[in-house]
């Protein structure tokens, strides 16, 4: 991940970082069973996040590489992510 890539893509596409940034990551952290602030979810943004990482782990186990290098290649022009080669 690019360090502030989440918040520079936020801030090109209008959403609204400050307000629901800590519900996706307390929804990641509730959805992969680690520990997190229940305060910080916005039930709206727990609902797209499990269905995201529902979509993604569903084509995982269909074929792993192909995904991965599905998402690399969304993701890098995004700046979200930054390429380790």
């Amino acid at each position: 991940m690019v360090d502030d890539g989440p918040l520079k893509f936020a801030d090109k596409n209008g959403v609204d970082f400050a307000k629901i940034g800590d519900a996706i990551l307390n929804a990641i952290l509730a959805g992969t069973n680690k520990a997190y602030d229940r305060s910080k979810l916005i039930p709206e943004v727990t609902l797209q996040v499990s269905a995201a990482a529902r979509e993604i782990y569903n084509d995982l186990k269909v074929d792993q590489a192909k995904t991965c290098n599905e998402l690399a290649e969304q993701l890098l022009p995004l700046g979200l992510l930054q390429s380790t080669r």
